[in-house]
């Protein structure tokens, strides 16, 4: 582990530095760097106290929040302790799909108050992540035919826990046009990602298609060194049908209109939104809360304001809210309507 960034300020609150403490003055360490809330699991943060000391040790959410505190003023000899965390906040509930981080104060008996903070030591790009060179096996799907249901999955490996960068782009790879992960922190494992070969706009993608590997960025992040990733809870759309992929309102064969088959993984608050060539949404459906397994929904080729939808390649997408606020990766598919 690197030098810690450390504040001290004396106990009148009057003077304050920062300087560097190396391992063996004041440790924080962890027995994972992440946490399956969903299957009731528990790190153990274990702080090393080099003297006897007041100690708060805490964690925070991104956004510089205190989302629990572990310890709480306690005094302690100099020693090692550990102390487990459940992955809920102070107030018993499970915390989000999230990255949060422990901090530990202490204050000695001089008095002076040492604070540990490794926050800001992750980020850091992990070696070569190229997408054809990449130790982390980026993989392409060998038929990819968006149009006939046919998408492109993903699929990579990660050694640890970390954040991952995944876009596509067509022309400059500094401004892909679409971003399916940004900084996305994801658990040690398999992982796969579906892509329905559209742009953030909705748009067909269509130069990519013809060979993925070659406008494809992919990066792997480190975390930083006191971030616990909590996950497990989060709902996701594990299955994504239209039927028919090419849809008339008009069309007396479809009397019930377009049909989407899809499954989702937990009992969820379903959005369903649908998009126009223009890549603007015309249409949204909140179906409220479904429970888990195989669910479909028909739409009738109509507008929010009860409009025929022009005639295009359109988009639909479906995203999942769980009770506790964990949202899913939109999950898109595609189809052309026609008069």
């Amino acid at each position: 582990m690197r030098p810690a960034a450390v504040r001290i300020r004396s106990s009148d609150n009057e003077a304050s530095a920062s300087v560097h403490f190396r391992i063996g003055h004041l440790r924080l360490s962890f027995s994972s760097h992440e946490l399956d809330v969903g299957a009731g699991g528990t790190v153990t943060v274990t702080t090393e106290l080099p003297v006897n000391a007041t100690e708060t040790v805490f964690i925070k959410d991104k956004a510089g929040a205190t989302r629990r505190t572990l310890v709480n003023s306690l005094p302690r000899t100099s020693g090692v302790y550990n102390d487990v965390w459940d992955g809920k906040d102070n107030a018993g509930t499970n915390l989000v799909h999230g990255e949060y981080f422990v901090l530990a104060t202490v204050v000695t008996q001089d008095p002076v108050t040492y604070t540990l903070d490794l926050t800001n030591t992750g980020g850091v790009r992990r070696p070569d992540t190229d997408p054809v060179t990449s130790e982390f096996h980026l993989s392409y799907p060998e038929v990819f035919s968006p149009y006939e249901g046919e998408f492109a999955e993903f699929t990579f490996d990660l050694d640890e826990p970390s954040e991952v960068d995944l876009k596509v782009y067509q022309n400059n790879p500094n401004e892909p046009e679409r971003r399916l992960l940004v900084k996305e922190p994801l658990p040690m494992g398999s992982r796969s990602l579906v892509w329905d070969g559209t742009d953030d706009n909705g748009a067909l993608m269509s130069k990519a298609l013809s060979g993925l590997e070659n406008w494809t960025i992919f990066y792997v992040y480190s975390l930083s060194d006191n971030c616990i990733l909590v996950y497990g809870e989060r709902p996701e759309v594990t299955a994504l049908e239209v039927d028919p992929v090419y849809f008339s309102p008009v069309d007396k064969d479809y009397p019930s209109g377009l049909e989407l088959a899809y499954s989702i993984s937990k009992t969820s608050n379903v959005v369903i939104s649908i998009q126009n060539s223009q890549g603007n949404v015309v249409k949204t459906m909140s179906l409220g809360s479904q429970s888990p397994g195989s669910h479909s929904v028909y739409w009738d080729g109509r507008t929010n304001g009860g409009e025929l939808t022009d005639s295009g390649r359109c988009r639909i997408g479906i995203q999942l809210t769980d009770s506790l606020g964990n949202t899913s990766l939109v999950r898109y598919a595609l189809f052309v309507l026609y008069y």
